[in-house]
């Protein structure tokens, strides 16, 4: 399904050296290499042993894009795929955005005329620039007694999380599935800026804006208090992206009220 919504206005050889030595040195070289490949393809913010509340991937950075490096990094085919997978990043170019939820991708795309397009079943050669995962054995869920301003929602997850017996000093997955109010949302628009860097401000100069007063759907994406650089925008302590199904739209959260009545679900901590 595809839908497409108007919006107002990424012996001894030469040296020296024995034949063993070159052979040692050969295989250090290799070694060296794979690792720097793998730091550069995917970086695990957290141990994906047996157990582990949550295993969460991201590939290259939010730092890394607004530098100009908004070429493609990872195959979306090629991402783990699952009913406890959750994601959220930036389509190669930043031709737009990209929510997962359970395993199910939505892609957001900006249009030239201002409008959005939402592509929702399979990602096809589809790639992110960049790419926030993470696999969730087991969630647990919490609901909010009453409705959460968004200037307060990073503290009252932060103390939902740490009530919940997880580690809130790492990112921590998210889901919040519910009632939404003042719901503002933005769709990166790369090809708007040609040649010209994507800075805060050329991006935000670009974006395609989206206000709902009222909306049902999905809040996807991640807390982080401390060490979360790499997926969390510099000021902030949580990176969202909304998936409205009956609305279509799919994006960026700049501000929202969660409505009371909303489950939050947080990994499940370890026993």
């Amino acid at each position: 399904m595809e839908t497409t919504h108007e919006v107002p206005r990424q012996s001894r050889p030469p040296g020296g050296r024995s034949l063993s030595s070159w052979i040692v040195i050969g295989l250090l070289a290799c070694v060296a290499l794979v690792f720097g490949v793998t730091r550069w393809r995917a970086i695990s913010l957290r141990p994906s042993a047996d157990g582990a509340p949550a295993s969460v991937k991201v590939w290259s950075s939010l730092g890394s894009l607004k530098a100009g490096r908004t070429g493609p990094h990872v195959q979306l085919a090629d991402v783990p795929s699952g009913p406890n997978v959750i994601g959220i990043g930036s389509l190669s170019g930043l031709r737009g955005e990209i929510a997962i939820v359970r395993g199910a991708p939505w892609l957001s795309y900006a249009l030239p005329n201002g409008g959005v397009r939402i592509g929702r079943f399979g990602v096809g050669d589809e790639a992110a620039t960049f790419l926030a995962v993470a696999d969730v054995p087991a969630w647990q869920a919490q609901t909010l007694e009453a409705a959460v301003e968004f200037d307060a929602l990073p503290a009252e997850l932060e103390r939902r999380a740490a009530r919940a017996g997880l580690d809130i000093g790492e990112p921590i997955p998210l889901l919040v599935e519910g009632t939404f109010s003042s719901l503002e949302l933005n769709v990166v628009n790369g090809p708007a800026l040609g040649d010209r860097t994507p800075t805060d401000q050329r991006l935000a100069e670009v974006a395609i804006r989206s206000e709902l007063p009222d909306a049902t759907g999905t809040l996807v994406g991640f807390l982080a208090s401390r060490g979360g650089e790499r997926l969390i925008h510099p000021g902030k302590r949580i990176h969202l992206h909304a998936v409205l199904p009956a609305t279509a739209h799919v994006g960026h959260v700049d501000s929202v009220v969660v409505g009371a009545g909303s489950v939050v679900r947080l990994p499940a901590a370890l026993e």
